[in-house]
């Protein structure tokens, strides 16, 4: 398999090693044997139900079962011993995860006046494998130099959005025309491993503060962000009015499904994104499209 080195000595695979249980890390051994790691999306622990992995788009039932013991004993271990320290992040049903890998978290809501405060009885635990796809950005990263505008960059949930962020960073942030990149990270998938010359990196921000102060303190050419969603249009339309394009991602199957969604339609209202990116995916085949969008 091969590995994704972070530059600390470590990859992906060990961690995952470290915080699975062995059965579990056998199997996925097993069945994935011979495959590159890099095709591998998601591990998927449920109580007493079937684990299970997607690759390439293709799930696949695992035998290993989880009991509430060992589900509790990898959440601690994510949130190294201390599910206190993750609050914050549970609340919202994930953790951030090294190397840009991000941990969902399911169960019960633990509500106090009306808002989520935590998550109890954890019934499935998610590791969203984080991916680098070299070039998949490159053509419309070289097209979006030319326009230089605000881009919303739109598939459904694991469609790719985080991984042609990442590439298109990559893209513009480096090389002899390299633009200065500030790049909102709150969940820490974006730029695990700060690669790019010009790119800087507010992470783990909350996404409107962390907009607010790119503006405000790194002086970017671009801004890159995340999913986006109503509560941050303020900061979205500050720096539309600074004339700062901002590329971003938001949840959507193509311009019908974008317009008929309130926060599609909340976003394009800003007039901060002058572009869109429609990434469709089969497989680990990926097809990028990019329109302008007029209101």
């Amino acid at each position: 398999m091969r590995s994704h080195n972070a530059g600390d000595g470590g990859t992906i695979e060990r961690y995952l090693e470290g915080v699975l249980p062995v059965g579990l890390w056998q199997e996925i051994q097993g069945v994935i044997h011979g495959v590159p790691f890099d095709f591998l999306e998601e591990i998927r622990l449920r109580i007493e139900r079937p684990s299970s992995l997607t690759v390439r788009g293709e799930n696949k039932i695992l035998s290993y079962r989880c009991g509430e013991e060992v589900m509790e004993r990898v959440l601690s271990g994510c949130c190294r011993g201390s599910l206190y320290a993750y609050r914050e992040y549970l609340k919202e049903g994930y953790l951030p995860l090294p190397y840009g890998m991000r941990l969902g978290v399911a169960g019960h809501a633990v509500l106090e006046k009306g808002e989520v405060s935590g998550v109890s009885g954890v019934t499935a635990l998610s590791f969203r494998i984080a991916r680098r796809v070299n070039g998949v950005a490159q053509g419309i990263a070289s097209a979006w130099r030319k326009l230089g505008r605000g881009m919303l960059v739109c598939a459904p949930p694991g469609g790719g959005k985080t991984t042609f962020l990442k590439d298109f960073i990559l893209q513009v942030s480096t090389g002899a025309d390299a633009l200065r990149v500030a790049v909102v990270d709150s969940r820490g998938e974006l730029c695990p491993d700060r690669k790019g010359d010009l790119v800087d990196v507010l992470d783990g921000y909350p996404r409107g503060v962390g907009l607010e102060v790119a503006l405000r303190t790194l002086s970017p050419q671009v801004i890159v962000s995340d999913e986006v969603g109503v509560g941050d249009v303020g900061a979205i339309m500050e720096i539309c009015h600074c004339g700062i394009p901002l590329v971003a991602s938001v949840h959507g199957r193509n311009s019908a499904d974008l317009v008929s969604q309130p926060t599609g339609r909340k976003l394009l209202e800003t007039g901060a994104f002058g572009l869109i990116c429609f990434i469709h995916r089969e497989g680990g085949e990926f097809r990028i499209q990019m329109k302008e969008y007029q209101r």
